[in-house]
C-alpha cells in the first residue's frame, strides 16, 4: 500500500524541503507534523498487509541466504503494531522491536509500552542480531540503529518510513556492510524494499530515479 503522491507532496516533501532534514531526530519532527500521512502509515489494516508481504518476502528471498533484515517503520506505535502482526505470521522469536522509551507510554500507548524491551534485553538483542545462528532475524526499528549500528548480516531493508537526503543514505548504508560466511561465501550487495514509496535523494526526487542495490530490491504496491 503506497502513499498517494499528492499526500506525500503536501505533508512530507514540502515540510522536509522547507525545514531541511539532516538526521533522524529532524525527520521525526517533520513526520510528527504530517498527521494524515502518519495516520495512513499506521492504519491497522495496512500494517497487516505490509507485515504479510514482509513475512513472505523474508522467507522466500532473505532467509534462504542466511541473512537478516530491518523493517523501518514510521514511528514507535507502528513498530509495536508490526511486531504484533509479524508474531502471527512468523515465529515470535524471529523478530524484535527496538525504539526509544517514553515514560508516558504506559498510559498513552499501552501496546508500545508492552512491546518495549528492557535495556538489558535490548543490549542482548543487539548482540544476537549480529550472529547468524541466533535470533532475532528481523529488527523492527524507527529511531534507533539506523546510524552507527554495524551488523554485516543485515541484507534487506524494508523501508516504510518516508526519508530523504542524508538520512536515507545512512539507512541504505546499513545493508551494505561486507560479510563472508563460514563457507567463504561473500554477501552480495544488500537490498532495499521501499514500501511507503516516499524516498528521495534530493528534494522531490523520486526513489525510482535512484539505482536499486540488488535484484532482491523491489518497489512494493500491496494495494492502490
Amino acid at each position: 500500500m503506497t502513499v498517494p503522491a499528492k499526500q506525500l507532496d503536501k505533508e512530507f516533501f514540502d515540510l522536509a524541503g522547507a525545514e531541511g532534514v539532516t538526521d533522524i531526530e529532524e525527520l521525526n519532527k517533520v513526520l510528527d507534523r504530517a498527521v494524515a500521512l502518519r495516520t495512513f502509515l499506521t492504519a491497522d489494516d495496512r500494517i497487516e498487509k505490509v507485515a504479510a508481504f514482509v513475512a513472505e518476502h523474508f522467507k522466500e528471498k532473505v532467509l534462504p541466504l542466511g541473512y537478516k533484515a530491518f523493517l523501518v517503520s514510521v514511528n514507535r506505535e507502528a513498530c509495536a503494531k508490526y511486531k504484533r502482526a509479524l508474531d502471527t505470521l512468523l515465529p515470535p522469536e524471529w523478530s524484535e522491536a527496538i525504539y526509544t522509551e517514553n515514560a508516558a507510554d504506559g498510559v498513552d500507548r499501552p501496546l508500545v509500552a508492552e512491546i518495549q524491551l528492557s535495556p538489558e534485553r535490548e543490549a542482548d538483542v543487539r548482540l544476537m542480531f549480529k550472529k547468524a545462528a541466533e535470533e532475532p532475524k528481523i529488527l523492527i526499528v524507527t529511531d534507533k540503529l539506523l546510524t552507527g549500528y554495524d551488523a554485516p548480516l543485515l541484507y534487506c531493508l524494508y523501508l516504510d518510513k518516508p526519508m530523504c537526503d542524508h538520512v536515507l543514505l545512512q539507512a541504505i548504508a546499513r545493508v551494505n556492510r561486507p560479510y563472508v560466511d563460514a563457507n567463504g561465501v561473500q554477501k552480495r550487495v544488500g537490498g532495499l524494499s521501499s514500501i511507503s514509496s516516499a524516498c528521495c535523494a534530493n528534494s522531490r526526487r523520486p526513489y525510482s530515479s535512484i539505482p536499486r542495490t540488488s535484484a532482491a530490491s523491489s518497489r512494493i504496491s500491496i494495494c492502490s
